[in-house]
């Protein structure tokens, strides 16, 4: 049983040719992290898409890792996902498979909260802000360069 796990995801959106792209890292309770960036398989049509599609891929991930958190904290830049986690709010029916998904994962944690850290800033000055940081940078490098990589370990 693990009592905490933080999902940190940001992504990288093109709307020229609708490729997005994302970056997760998962830390659990004890210092364990999976970090993993790829390029999504199907088109995305705006940035929100890709940040929900982000965040589901890291609840993916933390299921898939461990089969029960007692809290799980969700943290990215982007408000309309923070409010669709935490409120439920704005649901656009467009989106309703996603919402599907993420909700049927996450209903497997007894507490989830969504947290927004401010993306893209000059200065790094917090550890959400560092891990933002990278987050994006590789969400970015995985649309330009079409890679996907898993980082395992403490």
């Amino acid at each position: 049983m693990c009592k905490y796990a933080f999902i940190n995801s940001d992504a990288s959106f093109r709307k020229e040719t609708n490729e997005g792209g994302f970056g997760i890292w998962v830390q659990l309770e004890g210092g364990h992290r999976i970090k993993k960036a790829a390029k999504f398989q199907q088109p995305v049509q705006n940035s929100y898409e890709a940040e929900l599609k982000a965040v589901i891929n890291g609840v993916h991930i933390l299921v898939n890792t461990i089969p029960y958190v007692e809290k799980v904290f969700i943290i990215c830049d982007n408000i309309g996902v923070i409010n669709t986690i935490n409120r439920r709010l704005n649901l656009n029916e467009q989106y309703e498979p996603l919402y599907n998904m993420l909700f049927k994962m996450l209903a497997r944690f007894p507490n989830v909260e969504a947290k927004h850290v401010k993306g893209h800033q000059k200065k790094i000055n917090s550890p959400q802000a560092h891990i933002n940081d990278w987050c994006d940078k590789m969400a970015s490098v995985s649309v330009r360069y079409n890679i996907t990589t898993k980082l395992v370990g403490k």
